[in-house]
């Protein structure tokens, strides 16, 4: 159902300067007054008794009323009353902003404590709440500003012009374009997973790659037709290459088992370790336990003394296993210093080496004639940059194996430096385990003056199972593992010297697959030509599409939404530089931008647009025109038309009407 609210009445006392002022309101009210008589005044008084705003929407003003010398006039209320008449059903409106005074005790004058608002719905008092949500019943406060004010709906920022445009009158789809135009199916499903813009990007960029790419093929064929090397005989390399990888083979493999000779003998001597420990953990274990023993026979607790002595053992054995590791870890260290002084000697001998050129390769092989100058410096060139990559090539690979060995040369180092510290820690506990001992000990020493003395060594010299585990514990020691000797220096010198001579069999067998590989890159970069020709031509063809595409678009966006007005046109879209379209959204009059437009376009076409929203939103307000005598004729509206004209004739408000016709 539609909504017609038009004001009848409006009461002011108080109000900004005015002290007393009612108007009726017939139809079109003309409101003349020179500047300064209080014009916007009335339009303040009308959003202030809706929303507690003014005309601006500002809701901290001066609403009270001032003496001749610029002082608020004291305990007097400032009101404001309005006579509606929503669907012919009559409102009455009233807010009223007054002083609180209170009188201390003890004070002869009251003091001022501030303001407080009064609301009254038909001369019902109302809750601030309670008013505003009837207000919100009649009106929402957004939708009053822009059906009552024809600057207002420009004011807005664009992108709030566009939701509210698009919201009355429905935005285009991709889709629905598609669905009229068939032609473009393929690109509406495209526009799925991306917006136009996005399509229209990358678009773009794939032309520019795909033109940028098709330039270089031209160039880089020359480029491989150039780099073609030499043939050989690569059929008596491969069978030397063969020949070479079986003799180094065989090498590695003596290699290896000299060196699991030496893990073999690690492997023993933790396992010799290992076994020692846990036997020494029980005979003191079982030591401990007859000591207690004899010392619970002469009542004295020696439960301190005894964890004391088995933490001490514990501690020593941590620290021989300790040394244990460390002694492993040295080996290791010297096992590794002997690789990587070879690497080092490898290193500089290949370093050194330099290519010596045979001038019999640099003549006819039939009529032993010299080649020109030209292609024998052209050849003497390609083999010294050949010969020197493979040279950097294998000094790079021993660098590797060298930064290899570092690593694992400065880890070792580290677990050294760390059973270091631990051996430190481990003695200074025992110092204090010893310390402590020597504390317990003589506690106990003085306790047993009274007590029958008992031989500890003798009890475990008559204890058969301790016996037999002391017995086991020096047979285990007497068999430690002897430490076995391995020199691989000489067998990897020998595999060394054949991987420098695979190597340069490979370098030369490395002629073939590059000239296979230069004819296959040749007749790959002739396909990549055709295909990205191929390329090219559809990204072009979906460039145009989605260009057509976008035009069609705006065009019925815009008819759209320009279908709805009169007077105005909504300009929706705009064309970049870089040929992108940016969203916008300027109402034009007559191609005019609406801020470039004299007043009277302005205001008309605020009205046409108030009367679309009107329509759209089915509610109709009072319509206040500042300027009005800047416009000489309106267009039709069915709304409630208030003028504020300038008149300098008039040195208070006058108000005229006119009957008002064609309001439903």
């Amino acid at each position: 159902m539609k909504k017609t609210i038009i004001l009848q009445q409006l009461r002011l006392l108080n109000f900004k300067g005015i002290r007393s002022l009612t108007l009726e309101f017939e139809g079109t009210t003309n409101i003349y007054g020179k500047n300064g008589t209080g014009k916007s005044t009335i339009e303040d008084a009308w959003n202030w008794l809706l929303f507690g705003k003014d005309s601006q929407g500002r809701t901290t003003f001066e609403i009270k009323t001032l003496d001749k010398y610029n002082n608020v006039i004291p305990k007097i209320e400032h009101e404001v009353e309005g006579l509606l008449l929503i669907n012919d059903k009559p409102v009455t409106l009233r807010r009223v902003l007054r002083e609180k005074w209170n009188k201390p005790r003890g004070q002869a004058e009251a003091v001022f404590n501030g303001n407080e608002t009064l609301f009254y719905w038909n001369d019902v008092p109302m809750q601030a709440g309670e008013y505003s949500k009837k207000i919100q019943e009649i009106m929402d406060e957004g939708v009053f500003k822009l059906i009552t004010n024809p600057m207002a709906f420009d004011g807005l920022k664009w992108q709030d012009r566009r939701q509210v445009l698009i919201e009355m009158c429905g935005d285009v789809q991709d889709e629905d374009i598609a669905a009229e135009h068939p032609e473009y199916a393929s690109l509406a499903e495209t526009l799925n997973t991306k917006s136009l813009e996005e399509h229209r990007r990358e678009m773009a960029a794939r032309r520019k790659k795909l033109r940028d790419d098709l330039k270089m093929i031209p160039t880089r064929i020359d480029e491989v037709e150039k780099s073609k090397p030499e043939p050989l005989d690569f059929e008596q390399l491969e069978k030397d290459k063969a020949s070479k990888e079986f003799e180094i083979k065989k090498i590695e493999d003596q290699i290896e088992d000299k060196s699991k000779v030496l893990e073999a003998y690690f492997e023993r001597k933790n396992e010799h370790v290992r076994k020692v420990h846990q036997k020494k953990s029980e005979a003191e274990n079982l030591k401990s336990d007859i000591e207690r023993n004899l010392k619970n026979q002469n009542t004295i607790d020696t439960t301190e003394l005894d964890r004391l002595t088995t933490r001490l053992k514990f501690k020593e054995i941590d620290l021989k296993e300790n040394r244990s590791g460390m002694d492993n870890l040295l080996q290791k260290q010297k096992s590794i210093a002997s690789e990587r002084e070879d690497l080092r000697n490898r290193w500089h001998e290949l370093n050194e080496k330099e290519l010596v050129l045979n001038e019999e390769e640099f003549k006819c092989p039939t009529c032993q004639r010299a080649f020109e100058a030209e292609d024998i410096e052209q050849k003497k060139a390609e083999m010294k940059e050949n010969f020197f990559n493979n040279k950097q090539q294998k000094l790079e690979a021993i660098n590797e194996s060298g930064k290899a060995l570092k690593k694992q040369y400065e880890e070792n180092e580290k677990l050294l430096q760390q059973s270091e510290e631990f051996e430190e820690d481990i003695k200074a506990e025992i110092g204090v385990i010893k310390t402590n001992i020597e504390k317990e000990e003589k506690r106990i020493a003085e306790l047993k003056e009274n007590a029958n003395s008992f031989d500890l060594e003798a009890e475990l010299q008559k204890h058969e199972g301790y016996q037999k585990l002391v017995a086991e514990i020096k047979a285990l020691e007497a068999e430690e593992p002897k430490e076995e000797t391995v020199d691989t220096a000489e067998l990897k010198q020998k595999k060394n010297s054949l991987k420098n001579e695979l190597d340069e069999i490979k370098e030369k067998l490395s002629h073939k697959s590059a000239i296979e590989s230069a004819n296959n890159r040749i007749k790959e970069l002739e396909e990549q030509e055709t295909n990205l020709s191929k390329q090219l031509l559809e990204v072009e063809q979906k460039e145009f599409e989605a260009e057509s595409f976008v035009k069609l678009k705006i065009e019925t966006l815009e008819r759209k939404i320009n279908a709805n007005f009169k007077f105005v046109n909504f300009k929706m879209f705009d064309q970049q530089i870089n040929g992108g379209i940016q969203e916008v959204c300027e109402a034009l009059i007559d191609g005019v931008p609406f801020s470039n437009a004299n007043t009277a376009s302005r205001v008309n076409a605020g009205l046409d647009i108030i009367n679309s929203l009107c329509k759209f939103y089915r509610v109709n307000a009072p319509i206040f025109i500042d300027n009005r005598e800047s416009v000489i004729n309106l267009i039709d509206t069915d709304s409630q038309i208030i003028n504020l004209i300038v008149s300098r004739k008039d040195e208070k408000l006058r108000v005229e009407s006119v009957e008002l016709e064609n309001v439903a």
